[in-house]
């Protein structure tokens, strides 16, 4: 697993080409968003609507969450009647979006995890993004009514924002309550289209949390059902940004083998990240190249091949595209099946290099990479469209060959010509140049 620790002595850079590569997704929670309060120390939006509900329901406010607090009055009749009126009460003028206004900013974040209920990322986005008519921010409410159904589902919008709580201001419902929020994480797990979209979005991606003031038991929770993988065997990066310094969220994040992000300033810890990154990221910006084709190319090649491909793996990394290559030996060896058919079905191509050595004495997981390709080429590719399985024959004897898979047979096989194969591989990438 590739964890990388926010501290004062992190390593900027990392973070910054991630996010220039749009390769990183925020998780913003609640302790980005501050009421203005008349000269005062801001303060946050849910101690501001919790402070106003208890004063409404006449009841003691005893500090604790807007969580806690509706749990423990679920019984009053007027309690979520209250709760909408009190959102709608408050406008942007009232709000401290400042935070939010500069990630907004930050436009390489081009897909948003909100664990906020209030609506307000999505406005800030579109005051920020939006500037003619037809820019649009797309916004998928989480829900637990089987009968919601997003809008279309939007290639070109400038964000997307999914409400993995609900929205406070949509007809299908949100988390009220902590035991609600448990059972809006655990259908994160259904097959509907809002968590299939959720899970295509971040797929490969580094999660980037801030601001997310989640007990450490839920915050475990919620990173392995978002993430959908094993916390031990993943191989993004996790960053972690809270304001806690309390022993419990330190040992949480030592098991997670990742430290907290340390600002060297006082004050709200969450908020010197925010301001340090978006400075930082203006700066990196002017600087930046980025990489001539985006996505990667994964190489399915039997050790005995290895040689015979080196010289393309190396032009293709010379023009700057990524090469995964998945070399197998015919020894005793690790081999993370879950891990392989992530990559098969993140990449932009896969290379399954044929030759005798693989034909007449495969190894087992050779096999399994092919079957995975072939599945993902029969139920996501519509006939007729170019694959993204390209298969590199080493021996043009072996073309013809009845061993082939008969849907590689089907695809573009690569010229066994070797003055060819890097000028195929590359024009089936024109089309995935970074604009």
């Amino acid at each position: 697993m590739n964890t990388l620790c926010m501290s004062k002595n992190f390593n900027w850079d990392i973070l910054l080409t991630l996010i220039k590569q749009r390769l990183v997704v925020p998780v913003l929670g609640t302790g980005l968003i501050f009421v203005k309060n008349s000269g005062k120390e801001s303060i946050s939006l849910q101690e501001h609507v919790a402070k106003a509900m208890s004063k409404k329901l006449n009841c003691d406010y005893q500090g604790e969450g807007l969580n806690s607090l509706i749990s423990r009055n679920r019984e009053n009749l007027l309690m979520f009647g209250l709760l909408k009126s009190t959102f709608n009460e408050l406008s942007l003028s009232d709000l401290d979006l400042d935070p939010l206004f500069k990630l907004a900013k930050i436009f390489d974040f081009k897909y948003f995890v909100n664990t906020s209920f209030d609506g307000v990322l999505e406005e800030t986005l579109k005051l920020v993004r939006c500037i003619t008519e037809s820019d649009d921010i797309q916004v998928l409410n989480h829900s637990l009514n089987p009968e919601a159904k997003p809008k279309d589902f939007g290639q070109n919008t400038l964000a997307t924002v999914f409400n993995v709580f609900g929205n406070v201001k949509s007809k299908s419902g949100f988390a009220r309550t902590n035991d609600e929020m448990m059972e809006y994480l655990l259908a994160l797990q259904n097959e509907k289209v809002q968590t299939i979209k959720l899970k295509e979005a971040i797929e490969g991606k580094n999660l980037l949390f801030i601001g997310n003031e989640f007990d450490t038991w839920f915050y475990r929770f919620f990173i392995r059902i978002l993430s959908d993988e094993s916390l031990s065997m993943s191989e993004t990066a996790r960053f972690m940004v809270d304001h806690r310094d309390d022993q419990n969220f330190k040992d949480f994040n030592a098991e997670m083998k990742c430290d907290i992000y340390s600002s060297d300033s006082d004050g709200n810890n969450t908020i010197s990240f925010i301001n340090e990154l978006y400075e930082k990221w203006e700066a990196f910006s002017l600087d930046y190249k980025p990489a001539e084709y985006e996505g990667s190319i994964y190489l399915c090649v039997q050790s005995e091949d290895k040689d015979a491909v080196l010289p393309l793996v190396n032009s293709l990394k010379k023009a700057g595209v990524e090469v995964v290559i998945n070399e197998f030996e015919k020894t005793d060896f690790i081999y993370n099946e879950k891990i392989a058919e992530k990559k098969i079905k993140s990449c932009k191509l896969f290379v399954p290099v044929i030759s005798e050595n693989s034909l007449s004495n495969p190894v087992p997981e050779i096999l399994k990479e092919w079957k995975m390709a072939e599945l993902r080429h029969l139920y996501f590719e519509d006939e007729g469209e170019d694959s993204f399985i390209k298969p590199l024959v080493l021996d043009k004897e072996l073309l013809k060959d009845e061993r082939i898979p008969k849907s590689f047979k089907d695809n573009t096989l690569l010229n066994s010509d070797r003055n060819f194969q890097l000028r195929d591989l590359l024009l089936s990438l024109n089309r995935l140049k970074v604009k």
